[in-house]
């Protein structure tokens, strides 16, 4: 899923029950998708998530020689970062809402692991336990009111001198999300570095190969379809209704065959996709980026201004009062 950030509509704050209720259907939701296909969170499954958990792990390490004694996996998944600091030494407290991902870590068999069922944005981790908050490929998943408040509750976690890893992909059809996400971002911290990705070229030819599929598919699966049409209005959803109809569906299913290991090898070559982020950086530059990462440690409530940017005051009559 792609960060698509949207001003998140004028609403009533929900009261304790109603919190309760969200946090239930959350966790009904994650633990449905985790059984119906595991595979969408395991972020090896393809080259273009590989590269981005080498780029996030790079930059860990980068700022992390040696391991942080102590560090917050949030919406952990796969378990792929617990795994790795666990092996370093850092004591990694795994937290997802569902309980099937908390149960896959379980082939880990580390003592270091420690999994811990919670919500978020709202964990019941203790405040500024942690040197190191992880928080990847989680935001996009949240509702648009609780992107604010994600931030604030990464912040609330970290030591004094720790820092917070997050990233997203960002939606490639979307005006001004990675700004917004950045924006937010910088609302709780100031970031040090952030690493992008160019896979928009990537994305879309990876997608082109893989129409014939989504439209055999939405003609065998009704619940697909409807999920799709949806979320979808005017010229697509048109177009979705033509295709993916019975004839239509089983004229699809020949392209299907001939597109299918085509794009079996795209999602697999990494080398066709450092081409395709080569050619994304030099046609559209920044308009490319398709993924973000950034690492950043929290502000102070006040901060300190260097002696030599102090402002100067004009001296003034004291007060009565003084």
């Amino acid at each position: 899923m792609a960060l698509q950030i949207l001003p998140p509509k004028d609403s009533k704050p929900s009261a304790s029950s109603n919190l309760n209720q969200q946090k239930k259907q959350a966790e009904e939701h994650f633990e449905k998708m985790w059984q119906n296909n595991p595979e969408q969170f395991n972020p090896l499954r393809n080259c273009m998530e590989r590269e981005r958990i080498d780029q996030t792990w790079n930059l860990i390490q980068e700022f992390f020689p040696t391991p942080p004694q102590k560090t917050a996996d949030l919406g952990c998944g796969y378990g792929i970062f617990s795994e790795k600091l666990s092996q370093m030494g850092s004591q990694v407290d795994a937290v997802d809402i569902a309980p099937s991902a908390l149960k896959h870590l379980e082939i880990f068999h580390s003592e270091k692991i420690k999994p811990i069922q919670s919500h978020l944005p709202f964990t019941s981790l203790l405040d500024g336990e942690y040197p190191l908050v992880i928080c990847t490929e989680v935001i996009a998943y949240l509702p648009s009111n609780h992107f604010r408040i994600l931030f604030s509750e990464l912040a609330r976690l970290n030591t004094n001198e720790g820092f917070a890893v997050c990233s997203t992909p960002v939606d490639i059809y979307s005006e001004d999300a990675l700004q917004r996400f950045l924006g937010l971002a910088e609302t709780e911290f100031k970031i040090h570095k952030i690493v992008y990705s160019h896979h928009s070229l990537y994305i879309q030819l990876r997608d082109f190969f893989e129409i014939p599929s989504h439209f055999v598919r939405a003609s065998q699966d009704p619940i697909y379809k409807k999920k799709y049409l949806e979320k979808t209005n005017g010229i697509k959803k048109k177009w979705m209704e033509w295709n993916s109809n019975r004839f239509f569906g089983n004229l699809w299913k020949i392209p299907k065959l001939i597109f299918a290991p085509v794009f079996n090898w795209l999602s697999q070559n990494r080398t066709s996709l450092l081409l395709c982020e080569k050619a994304c950086r030099f046609i559209w530059g920044d308009n490319g980026i398709s993924h973000v990462v950034f690492i950043g440690s929290r502000r102070p409530i006040i901060e300190k201004t260097p002696i030599n940017e102090q402002p100067i005051l004009p001296k003034q009559k004291r007060s009565v009062w003084e």
